[in-house]
């Protein structure tokens, strides 16, 4: 195993996240400034055969794991080829995408046969209005429909992800546990997280261990062992194929076992999802810049990450960029 992508307190890093675009077809509240985010050219983003680059080299470093995101990932028209590229990079074992859903119905089979094996779907919401609230868009059914469409095609894992605000849908996990029940899925309730732009406060926060005890008054949770790097503690709902996960970024930091690194769609190096503190790749990956030059960037940066969420305190700050620019 190589100990460049090993941090000072012994976190080794195999699964990269990658931003492939700011951009998306929904503006969540959770997720993107109420302005939006400023378009940028694609001269301004990482392309395919550069992602790909990268990719290889940090395989060649032990990642074996890689996720696609975004904005949204599914707006790149670009996205099978890179898909098909990092398919072919003899170590990694897992690619997984995480979407709104609006367009996945169609581009589902091209990306499994290119190489995709995992789509986490997010749905904040079963109620049209609820939906629209959050996503300032409508669009439900559509992301429904894809939900069901992926959820029967057996070549991939899907799960679900929801964000809870107080105040606006945090009542409704009952009600998104009751409707996928019968599934062979999980759903994971995500715990609401401050990032420039979203107007993050504790008034809005539903902290999982609420959103546990509601759904526990209605369904019995089993506890389900989890693994080593797993982001969500699972339970399985008794007499059904379902599984519920609780991602507690706020409340149960899981930062000891962090196995993950990010590359944003403008090809800056993030240790964390809350490190403000990122290293341009893009610059000098285009100047020429080889392999080493570029992991010895890479990796200097690794080894002042912080030992939890990029040294924020969330009760005076959050981070500089949105999510949307970041990467979900």
């Amino acid at each position: 195993m190589s100990t460049l992508l090993t941090d000072q307190f012994g976190r080794f890093h195999s699964y990269l996240r990658i931003s492939l675009t700011p951009a998306c077809n929904f503006r969540c509240t959770y997720c993107m400034p109420e302005e939006g985010h400023p378009a940028l050219p694609s001269s301004h983003l990482l392309s395919a055969r550069e992602i790909i680059k990268l990719v290889s080299w940090l395989a060649d470093e032990g990642v074996t794991k890689v996720r696609l995101t975004g904005g949204e990932p599914t707006l790149r028209k670009d996205l099978v080829e890179i898909v098909e590229g990092i398919g072919r990079i003899p170590q990694i074992r897992q690619i997984g995408m995480t979407t709104n859903g609006f367009l996945l119905g169609e581009q589902l089979p091209r990306l499994i046969e290119a190489g995709l094996t995992s789509v986490n779907i997010s749905l904040d919401s079963l109620s049209e209005q609820t939906f629209q609230k959050i996503a300032r868009t409508n669009g439900l059914s559509r992301v429904l429909d894809s939900i069901h469409l992926a959820l029967q095609t057996p070549e991939i894992e899907v799960k679900i992800n929801s964000v809870l605000m107080r105040g606006i849908n945090e009542t409704e996990a009952p009600d998104l546990v009751r409707y996928f029940s019968n599934q062979e899925t999980e759903l994971r309730f995500i715990e609401f997280m401050p990032f420039g732009g979203n107007h993050w406060e504790l008034s809005k926060f539903v902290p999982s261990a609420e959103t546990r005890l509601l759904i526990s008054n209605q369904f019995e949770l089993e506890k389900i062992n989890e693994t080593h790097d797993s982001v969500s503690e699972p339970f399985r709902i008794k007499n059904h194929p379902l599984k519920v996960g609780f991602i507690s970024s706020i409340t149960d930091q899981f930062c000891t076992s962090c196995s993950r690194i990010r590359l944003t769609a403008d090809g800056k190096f993030r240790s964390c999802l809350f490190d403000d503190g990122e290293v341009d790749l893009l610059t000098p990956l285009r100047k020429g810049a080889d392999k080493n030059e570029i992991l010895s960037l890479l990796t200097s940066h690794l080894k002042v990450k912080p030992a939890k969420h990029g040294g924020h305190d969330f009760s005076v700050q959050t981070t500089q960029r949105s999510m949307t620019s970041i990467g979900g």
